[in-house]
């Protein structure tokens, strides 16, 4: 068994339920790998490599959510790149792309190396750039009381697809990240349909690129710092993703040396 099975990827099971027997997971994932590369759309395989990245991050906690993460045969990234780097199937190639905007850059170094010698002709153009969204703007809707904040980045790649990354912040859970939604649709799309009132008066504003990095990521260091910590079936396996997202966007923020904002 290695992190291609376990507890970390069981959300993508239909039923929720933990596969029953050794090697399963290795399937399931090349499947949903597989999946996910006929979408056309990055979001699913990203969300996939973000699970990974979350998996090999909650081994470092000193309280991990998932019991048995600390065991770093299991949960490392030497682990996931060798496993990956041990098939030359389409489906590892694509999640190679994908990893690649969470690992650290020693591990990089080696995807890239790999992915040199690797021709899959029947890979679509955007895995390869599948690193290189730009964030296109951000908005927030927040309680007019100062309940909660609802934050949108919207992201485009070169290759045309688009993103939001829908932030639920809860001010009175200490103002901390409590989940997100991935939409595969243009932000201005979202915000239509997010414009509505829900639950009160709320006030809709753009909001300044570096201030969302700042403030976003110390929102999500306020959830590391909680307990107990919330959690979804998108939060924290997004996490990562999300990290990766405001590393896009430049630094500067008023709140970024309290966020802890330089490790992105």
């Amino acid at each position: 068994m290695g992190p291609l099975d376990g507890p970390w990827l069981d959300q993508f099971d239909d039923d929720g339920d933990v596969d029953g027997e050794v090697g399963d997971g290795d399937t399931d994932v090349l499947a949903r790998a597989g999946d996910a590369i006929t979408t056309g759309h990055p979001a699913e395989l990203l969300v996939l490599a973000s699970t990974f990245a979350e998996a090999v991050a909650d081994a470092a906690r000193t309280d991990p959510l998932i019991p048995g993460s600390t065991d770093d045969e299991l949960y490392s990234w030497r682990t996931v790149v060798d496993e990956l780097t041990g098939s030359t199937r389409p489906e590892t190639t694509a999640l190679l792309h994908a990893l690649r905007p969470f690992v650290p850059d020693e591990w990089n170094q080696v995807i890239t190396a790999e992915l040199s010698e690797r021709h899959t002709p029947s890979l679509p153009a955007w895995i390869s750039s599948i690193g290189e969204a730009e964030v296109t703007s951000v908005w927030c809707r927040s309680h007019d009381l100062g309940h909660d904040d609802d934050v949108f980045i919207g992201a485009r790649w070169p290759t045309g697809q688009v993103l939001t990354l829908v932030v639920h912040v809860d001010h009175e859970l200490g103002g901390s990240v409590q989940d997100v939604i991935l939409m595969p649709a243009d932000i201005d799309q979202v915000l239509r349909v997010f414009a509505a009132p829900a639950d009160g008066p709320t006030s809709l504003t753009e909001v300044d690129l570096a201030d969302a990095r700042a403030q976003i990521a110390a929102a999500v260091d306020r959830w590391e710092q909680s307990s107990p910590r919330t959690l979804t079936d998108d939060w924290p396996t997004a996490r990562p993703l999300l990290l990766w997202l405001l590393s896009r966007l430049p630094l500067g923020g008023p709140d970024a040396s309290a966020s802890g904002d330089s490790r992105t």
